[in-house]
């Protein structure tokens, strides 16, 4: 029985049998070709060139890499030393000569990027990675200037723009108050100056209100305002009470022209809405008042209420 087993199962035919030779010879042919081919084409770096590069570099020879590192980094060394600035408008190459890291100088960068604002001498300490020694070096000699924002008047004055600076003396420096502040601030012709202007508002968050002002085609109430994404509401009541709105240039929709396209822009319409104001205007003809909303289905109160001011049927 085994003799019968082995030959069902172990035995090969004749095609079989140089099926095996040749995948044999072609798997001794891949282990040799590499042992073969440089042997015979360029060669392995021989002991003379290894011996010529292991050798340090004569005062004519080129120098090796690790060298010519070194070389481009002492060349590139900046000596520190202290001078006064203002942390608000340094620049990295600044930072540099008054010796800090680069990953320190790249974080405050970024910082200031995303809006932050040093207000006062003792702020840099909250530079993540500047350590203790270097924030008690640098302290005395942070000179900050006071921030100067131009109000646009109505009867057409200036228009607002970016926080120029004014030179100070070496030895004084006046930090920022909210005396300095607009009294009023009309969200709806505000800038991002003037929003940043405004305490814990940076340069995105100012970007912010203005987008989604755009998007509303105005705010009718100062708590609108408050809607904006990621704006905290302990920083919006803060200023809450500097802010007004005049409501004049508020632009609204014809909603009986408008397509579901258009009214899906808006930030208070949904775009189920859009398309069932859209298809009762289709069925019913055209809305006599903006009180018809009320008609559809998926439209509350307090949705009619929030879109009215920015609705309008001629």
């Amino acid at each position: 029985m085994w003799r019968q087993f082995i030959k069902d199962y172990l035995s090969f035919s004749k095609g079989e049998r140089r099926a095996v030779l040749v995948l044999l010879a072609l798997i001794l042919l891949v282990f040799v070709l590499p042992y073969w081919w440089p042997a015979h084409k360029n060669g392995p770096p021989g002991k003379p060139a290894l011996q010529q590069w292991q050798q340090p570099a004569t005062a004519s020879g080129p120098a090796r890499p690790q060298e010519a590192n070194t070389a481009v980094m002492q060349s590139a060394a900046i000596t520190p030393h202290l001078f006064y600035f203002d942390p608000n408008t340094l620049a990295a190459e600044g930072w540099q000569q008054l010796g800090l890291r680069d990953k320190t100088i790249r974080t405050l960068l970024h910082y200031r990027e995303k809006g932050g604002y040093f207000r006062r001498p003792e702020d840099i300490g909250k530079i993540y990675g500047l350590q203790p020694a270097e924030y008690a070096r640098l302290l005395p000699w942070v000179k900050m200037a006071q921030p100067v924002y131009a109000v646009a008047k109505e009867s057409g004055g200036a228009k607002p723009g970016n926080r120029p600076y004014i030179p100070f003396k070496p030895y004084s420096y006046v930090y920022p108050s909210r005396k300095a502040l607009p009294h009023s601030i009309d969200i709806n012709t505000a800038d991002t100056g003037i929003f940043i202007a405004l305490p814990g508002i940076g340069s995105r968050l100012a970007n912010r209100i203005i987008n989604f002002r755009d998007k509303l085609g105005g705010f009718y109430c100062v708590e609108q305002l408050g809607e904006t994404y990621a704006l905290a509401d302990s920083v919006f009541q803060q200023i809450k009470n500097t802010l007004r709105c005049d409501t004049a240039a508020i632009r609204r929709i014809n909603i009986n022209t408008a397509d579901a396209n258009l009214l899906k822009q808006h930030p208070y319409i949904r775009w189920n809405m859009a398309n069932a104001i859209v298809a009762y205007r289709d069925q019913h003809g055209d809305y006599q008042s903006v009180d018809d909303l009320q008609r559809i289905e998926i439209i509350t109160a307090e949705d009619l209420q929030r879109l009215r001011p920015y609705l309008y049927v001629p």
